[in-house]
């Protein structure tokens, strides 16, 4: 019977061996065994016989990019994710279109950033996400995990910036849509604390034309308006609101309609008063305060 593959790889790794004892100076001999046993998953004797080699070469040889790139997928392998990022580096200088088209170096980087990214290391996360992104700008999925990074190191306006791009290239990705609301919340709660309202609000704007139903959009837009003097628009945002699942909306909620309808009271539009305190008392039916202003 005809040997599986693996027992073919096997037996070229040992032809190899077999070759290198009789010829232990020969770097190609070396670099093909090196070759072969990254093929087989045998990541650390693949690094030891690749360095052997880098070692060896000239300077400047124009072969060390392609090995280092191997170098690379060994460390890689092994979970070495600095030592793999290092061997990377070397290739910054090489040709984008031969990164991308020889090596597919633009998938190896992106592949690298998710490791990083899983271990919390966000900033090496980035670099690798920015260079897959150098060689093959046309992507998407790395802009989605650039965005992901941005938010978490709270730069809101350029999360925003890569999450919009990877939709326009990921069209259909839903999880995409879901980190652009997200984020264009995050945004604007760091604008309320700020205190800066009517900004806060195109934001919120933006996110409520993606998800019109969301509570903590509508609810946050109603909040905003009421904060600009803009009542009405407050109290018709708020009404759309049934029964909020989130308890700080809820409990804070009477309170916000409670002071609309005193002002809308305060400029006698007493029907538009009347529903802010109605409202109100959905929400919190033994407040006598609001009771007494329904009453007036």
């Amino acid at each position: 019977r005809p040997p599986g593959p693996r027992l073919t790889e096997s037996l070229v790794i040992q032809q190899y061996r077999k070759s290198l004892l009789l010829d232990p100076e020969n770097i190609n001999i070396r670099y093909q065994l090196g070759l072969a046993l990254l093929r087989e998953k045998r990541y650390a004797e693949a690094v030891e016989n690749l360095v052997a080699v880098l070692d060896k070469l000239p300077e400047n040889s124009p072969d060390a990019p392609e090995i280092n790139y191997y170098v690379g997928l060994s460390y890689a392998g092994l979970g070495e994710l600095d030592m793999a990022a290092e061997a990377y580096q070397s290739l910054d200088e090489m040709d984008p279109k031969k990164a991308g088209d020889v090596f597919e170096l633009d998938k190896v980087l992106y592949n690298l950033g998710i490791a990083y990214q899983k271990k919390d290391n966000l900033n090496e996360a980035l670099k690798a996400y920015e260079k897959s992104i150098r060689i093959a700008p046309d992507q998407g999925l790395a802009y989605c995990r650039k965005g992901e990074i941005l938010f978490d190191q709270k730069n809101y306006a350029e999360a925003l910036d890569s999450f919009r791009t990877c939709d326009a290239r990921e069209a259909g990705n839903g999880r995409v849509k879901k980190h652009i609301i997200s984020t264009y919340i995050a945004k604007g709660l760091a604008l309320i604390t700020d205190k800066k309202f009517e900004e806060a609000l195109i934001d919120f704007k933006k996110a409520g034309e993606l998800d019109p139903k969301n509570e903590n959009v509508l609810y946050f837009q109603g909040y905003l308006h009421y904060q600009t003097g803009d009542y009405r628009q407050a109290l018709s945002i708020l009404t759309r609101l049934s029964t909020p699942e989130n308890k700080e909306i809820l409990s804070s909620l009477p309170s916000i309609l409670q002071n609309i309808g005193i002002e809308l009271q305060t400029r006698e539009e007493l029907t538009l008063a009347e529903t802010a305190f109605k409202k109100a008392l959905e929400y919190n039916k033994k407040d006598a305060d609001i009771h007494y202003l329904l009453g007036i």
